[in-house]
């Protein structure tokens, strides 16, 4: 995807990641129409992220295979060649001398689907004197005629694996812009919250903002920490200037979880914390890790698997 779709994409992921917190949330879970469409943005996030998975694969390798198999088949057949021209020059038949006739400067300027022929006429030509080649033997002439089917097999590939990135590639706008539709009637439906649950719209529509200023910038602070087994550390984050939309991102590469959010003092949390899967990661913004500038400032980081761990945090302005 160019960073265009990837701002849009964390854009929505951002809303998706503010359903999932407050699924339960008694006013939301009352408008019986947020659920489906909810679901629905998931949904629709998870096949951007296939579509895109295909469409920026890397492609490289088909083409070295196929160039592998083409350098492959160009040295069988000169070794066929060179046993063949051998063969005729002694039994003294000029004609099928001359029809084998292959320089290696021939051979290396086909292109494969001109290769891929000439080896099997090549085949076809000496298989009735395998037995008497000189220098190769019956099951040379074979393993050529292998390697060049299994050339022919291949030499679309590059191609096609162009054309299938292609195909994906062009998914990921009308994607997006479903996307986007499904997240306009979330709006309108979370609008009905403005009055009654102020605070709960307002983390709503910082989800909404992130859609024109990005997702996928550079983090401005990051910290690399040790959580003993059984404990709570609190972070000191005083280098960035935090606020409620910033992002703070977990990465934990141990196979244990851990939790993260923020609370009114070094061992506590503002409700349930965020916990983050084995060999995982999670972005959210401050809010939503449970943030308040006077009352939970403090970002703590809890351990509670049997062994230490040692954490990665990222923190982003928006």
């Amino acid at each position: 995807m160019t960073d265009t779709q990837y701002n849009r994409q964390g854009s929505f992921a951002k809303s998706d990641d503010f359903m999932d917190d407050h699924a339960a949330h008694a006013a939301i879970t009352a408008i019986t129409q947020i659920a489906p469409l909810a679901a629905s943005l998931k949904a629709k996030l998870n096949e951007v992220v296939v579509a895109d998975g295909i469409g920026s694969q890397d492609n490289r390798g088909t083409t070295v295979q196929k160039n592998n198999l083409k350098a492959m088949v160009q040295e069988k057949m000169m070794h066929i060649v060179r046993a063949a021209t051998a063969f005729y020059l002694s039994t003294g038949d000029t004609v099928k001398q001359s029809i084998v006739d292959y320089t290696p400067t021939d051979v290396k300027s086909w292109i494969p689907e001109e290769l891929y022929s000439k080896a099997k006429k090549l085949v076809t030509d000496v298989t009735p004197d395998g037995a008497s080649l000189i220098g190769a033997a019956a099951a040379d002439v074979a393993d050529l005629d292998s390697t060049a089917d299994q050339l022919n097999d291949v030499i679309q590939d590059p191609k096609r694996a162009i054309e299938v990135s292609k195909v994906y590639n062009a998914k990921i706008d009308p994607l997006l812009n479903e996307c986007a539709n499904i997240r306009k009637q979330l709006d309108i439906f979370m609008q009905t919250l403005i009055s009654t649950e102020p605070t709960l719209y307002d983390e709503w529509k910082e989800t909404l903002s992130i859609d024109e200023t990005g997702a996928n910038n550079p983090p401005v602070l990051e910290l690399n920490i040790t959580v003993n087994s059984g404990e709570v550390q609190n972070i000191d984050y005083s280098a960035f200037a935090l606020v409620t939309n910033s992002e703070i991102k977990l990465i934990n590469n141990n196979d244990a979880t851990i939790d993260y959010g923020f609370g009114p003092d070094a061992g506590n949390f503002n409700g349930d914390p965020t916990t983050v899967a084995e060999q995982s990661q999670e972005r959210k913004t401050a809010s939503a890790l449970g943030y308040h500038s006077v009352e939970n400032n403090m970002l703590n980081v809890r351990n509670l698997s049997p062994e230490t761990l040692s954490v990665s945090l990222a923190f982003y302005e928006m």
